[in-house]
């Protein structure tokens, strides 16, 4: 299995309607892209760590999948369009595989 982890700050003064509707477009990529196991996507709540920021996290089978993830049209149009409410040079993102139990 093979976990993806993006973080990304909202940028200031960004509503939390537009901010939502990012976190959605993002949480039904799942119903368009068929290689995602699960996905998870939320506003950050700022207990520890970033304080206003979206995070997901994102379960394939392999790095077939994540890979055909990364290059699809619906996964490209999201990333493309990030910067509307996100500070693109904060984006933190990191791959881990791990056994499936």
């Amino acid at each position: 299995m093979l976990r993806h982890v993006f973080i990304i700050n909202v940028k200031e003064g960004i509503s939390d309607d537009i901010v939502e509707q990012k976190v959605l477009e993002m949480r039904f990529m799942k119903e368009k892209i068929k290689v995602i196991d699960t996905i998870i996507a939320g506003r950050t709540r700022g207990l520890f760590g970033r304080p206003d920021a979206v995070m997901m996290v994102v379960d394939f089978k392999d790095k077939n999948a994540f890979d055909e993830f990364i290059n699809h049209p619906v996964h490209v149009g999201i990333s493309k369009r990030a910067a509307e409410a996100f500070d693109v040079q904060s984006i933190d993102v990191a791959q881990i595989e791990y056994d499936n139990f």
